[in-house]
């Protein structure tokens, strides 16, 4: 199943490091409840996915506003992709499965769209 998170990708997760900072906290809080709650509702009470996992992650940015945008096709810029596979992992992990450390294969990149969000899928490996 595709999970979809509208809007633009968010790599930093919520925790209690970030409280340092009032405003990124609200951010982080916001970003994080948004994304479990898309998450949830899209996976519908269904059982947990079971690990060994592959997650496979496309994020979506919105068209860069740098002079030669149009010759590039892959965002370059921060978030980096670890910050952001890590941000789905912990949203996922008590929706979708019991621990992140079941994802045991990723493969992900980073593109333009003039509808920026998060799209991903989970993938049940053979444990054999």
């Amino acid at each position: 199943m595709k999970y979809i998170i509208k809007g633009k990708p968010s790599g930093t997760f919520f925790n209690s490091e970030v409280k340092t900072n009032k405003s990124i906290f609200n951010t982080c809080q916001h970003d994080t409840v948004k994304a479990k709650i898309s998450i949830e509702g899209q996976h519908d009470e269904r059982p947990y996915y079971r690990g060994p996992l592959h997650l496979d992650a496309v994020f979506y940015f919105a068209e860069s506003h740098h002079p030669n945008h149009k010759s590039y096709r892959y965002h370059l810029e921060n978030p980096r992709l670890t910050q952001l596979l890590l941000f789905i992992e912990e949203c996922a992990a008590k929706i979708l499965y019991d621990s992140p450390a079941a994802i045991i294969s990723m493969s992900a990149k980073k593109l333009y769209s003039d509808e920026p969000r998060t799209e991903f899928t989970l993938k049940e490996l053979d444990n054999g």
